[in-house]
C-alpha cells in the first residue's frame, strides 16, 4: 500500500477503527466511537481518568472512507439494543455489542 493516499484527506493510512471503551467506574456501560489512531484515542480518555482505567473492550478496523457511515450505523443499532443510551455511551451486554460489531465488520468486507 506504499504510496497510496486517501482521496478524502491525503493520509497514507487507509483504515480507521470503531471502538468500544470500558471503564470499571461505569459498570455495564461502553463508549462507542471512531478513530484513526486507537492507541492515542485510548490515551486521551485515560488522561482524564485519575486511575488510567479505560480499556479497549473491542474494536474493528474499517476502511477510512466508510468509517463515519459505519460508526453512525453501529451507534444506531447499539442504541436500539441497549438498556440505556446517553450520547455515544451504551448500557449493553457484551454479547450484543460483539454481535453488532462483528456483523458490521463482515458487512464492510463485502
Amino acid at each position: 500500500m506504499r504510496g497510496i493516499k486517501c482521496k478524502h484527506c491525503g493520509s497514507t493510512q487507509l483504515t480507521g477503527y470503531i471502538y468500544a471503551f470500558k471503564n470499571p467506574a461505569f459498570k455495564g456501560w461502553v463508549k462507542v466511537g471512531k478513530t484513526t489512531n486507537l492507541k492515542n484515542r485510548l490515551r486521551s480518555f485515560n488522561t482524564g481518568s485519575p486511575f488510567k482505567d479505560f480499556e479497549c473492550f473491542h474494536s474493528i478496523d474499517i476502511p477510512k472512507t466508510k468509517l463515519k457511515t459505519c460508526e453512525k450505523k453501529i451507534l444506531k443499532e447499539t442504541s436500539l439494543q441497549a438498556e440505556e443510551s446517553k450520547g455515544e455511551w451504551r448500557k449493553i451486554s457484551n454479547k450484543k455489542l460483539m454481535d453488532i460489531f462483528n456483523c458490521y465488520k463482515i458487512m464492510e468486507q463485502v
